[in-house]
């Protein structure tokens, strides 16, 4: 059937309908692109650490009272939290020092507070009672323990009574005063240049002290101490929702903005209609730095579905016409054609959230890419929700294909954002997809993110991409892969979208054309 659609476009009529059909995939896709720009932060690299805070240039970094003041709220922040929880957890957990308890505590690959509710809630049960210590000063303590602190050998680290000790000669330098300019430039200049865990230079103590008239009394690692203390302060406030700002305004406008902090100490301001908080962890599970990442609507090459074979595919290999398994309206399990792929790009490397499910299954899905979820595990399939994926929270419950090939619903037991390579958007005929065994929509945010919910979304998009299902109902599977994919239509026009009242007008423009194309080829053919 396929191929007899093909061959019946030849002639001056078969361009005609092609033609018309490139024009009405790219007045539909029309759109795509100018929601998926970079955010562009205002501060792209974080080239020192009074920049961190906001503070530009000299001109503009305040006075040396203000930089004492700074230095004094900061440092003695983490110090006076290092000390109690030097001096409390011995006492909670007998025969334990500070540092064996805070050991068990990790910092999970993209988690930007330390010590969860849960944590502190399952170390206080632990503990037997008051741990003597508050959740903040804990989630500071065990930030102040995973400090990159440069000059000291790979296998030394400070334990917290050093650390205590540190801030304490820091501390009492910054109570002295900051005598001259030159010594304000030595401390405004404490730079961590990016790929480095270093804040200073062979020669940064040798300056302070000329600059000072006299000994600080400070070592090279004292200085990086406390500058990476100082640095972790502040991400520690941005982490807890707190907004630090310069001497001119916030960090992030809270109007258009929202803050973005790693576990590394990196953070940035990522504006909220097109781009979303990520994070590139390391692989082992340790720190992870903060970036702007555009809305994606995909899922990572791996991912996989099953095909109406009963094999299994990976999601780089889906193409056009491929028939995918997918979810009936009455909450059975069916098979559908994709008809269009939005995104298809096999090397880019996207943030994407990842839900585990207490069956064991895991899905991969973008940010704001749209999924089923219900509040109970009893929930009917009729009485789903859709939502962003980044609005799923541990407890809500999904659907899953069981082993017998059944639909059945899952509690969601965790939630994380890694990095995966690939970005593939299949959408399907009935608008719903099976992906790594788990129920999603085909759909995700575009023209409507942030004025409806991701339910009514959904509803709409599948609804303005009907034309399209009628298409390729009528050009089939190959004309329209090789007119979207292979002629590039669909990244031309995501890149460079005109606007969506366009689009929606030349839909119905377009459409007419090709019915009326279609009819003229099938009366001269009966004639």
């Amino acid at each position: 059937m396929l191929h007899s659609r093909s061959c019946s476009l030849g002639g001056r009529s078969g361009r005609r309908l092609a033609w018309v059909a490139i024009g009405l995939l790219l007045a539909l896709i029309a759109g795509f692109g100018g929601r998926h720009a970079v955010a562009a932060s205002r501060d792209a690299e974080l080239n020192s650490l009074m920049s961190q805070l906001g503070l530009t240039t000299p001109s503009t970094q305040g006075t040396p009272a203000e930089l004492r003041s700074a230095v004094l709220r900061r440092l003695g922040e983490v110090q006076a939290a290092v000390h109690r929880c030097n001096v409390a957890l011995p006492g909670a957990f007998a025969g334990k020092t500070a540092d064996q308890v805070l050991r068990g505590i990790k910092q999970g690959a993209g988690q930007t507070v330390t010590v969860s509710e849960a944590t502190y809630a399952a170390l206080e049960k632990a503990a037997g009672g008051d741990l003597g210590v508050s959740q903040a000063d804990l989630d500071l303590c065990v930030r102040a323990r995973d400090m990159d602190i440069g000059g000291l050998p790979t296998s030394q680290v400070l334990t917290m009574a050093q650390i205590d000790r540190t801030l304490r000669r820091c501390l009492s330098l910054a109570r002295s005063g900051v005598p001259n300019q030159p010594a304000f430039d030595v401390i405004t200049s404490l730079v961590q240049q990016p790929g480095s865990d270093s804040f200073t230079k062979s020669d940064t103590v040798a300056a302070l002290n000329r600059a000072y008239g006299r000994s600080t009394g400070l070592s090279r690692v004292d200085l990086e101490a406390c500058a990476a203390a100082y640095d972790m302060s502040v991400t520690a406030g941005l982490a807890r929702g707190e907004n630090y700002g310069n001497l001119k305004g916030p960090f992030c406008d809270p109007d258009t903005q929202s803050t973005c902090v790693g576990t590394d100490g990196s953070w940035t301001c990522c504006n909220r209609s097109d781009s979303v908080c990520g994070h590139i962890c390391s692989p082992q599970g340790g720190d992870c730095v903060a970036y702007c990442a555009q809305k994606w609507s995909c899922f990572p090459g791996a991912a996989t579905v099953v095909t109406e074979n009963g094999g299994s595919k990976a999601m780089r290999d889906v193409q056009i016409g491929d028939r995918v398994q997918v979810v009936r309206a009455d909450g059975t399990l069916g098979f559908d054609d994709v008809y269009l792929m939005t995104h298809h790009d096999a090397v880019a490397s996207r943030p994407y959230v990842e839900l585990t499910l207490d069956s064991g299954r895991r899905l991969r899905l973008s940010p704001r890419h749209f999924i089923p979820v219900a509040s109970a595990v009893a929930t009917r399939w009729e009485d789903a929700v859709v939502r962003g994926a980044d609005e799923v929270m541990p407890g809500d419950s999904v659907w899953y294909r069981d082993d017998a090939g059944g639909l059945r619903s899952a509690k969601v037991t965790g939630t994380a954002t890694l990095v995966a390579t690939g970005a593939f958007n299949p959408l399907t005929l009935g608008g719903t997809i099976v992906v790594d065994g788990v129920a999603a929509s085909a759909h995700s945010d575009w023209f409507l993110d942030g004025w409806v919910s991701a339910a009514t979304q959904a509803t709409a998009y599948q609804a303005l991409f009907a034309p399209v299902r009628a298409l390729y109902a009528l050009i089939g599977a190959d004309w329209t892969r090789r007119i979207s994919q292979d002629w590039g239509v669909v990244d031309a026009v995501r890149d460079g979208s005109p606007g969506l009242g366009f689009a929606l007008g030349a839909v119905v423009v377009l459409l007419l054309g090709v019915g009326t194309a279609v009819a003229r080829r099938r009366r001269a053919l009966a004639g």
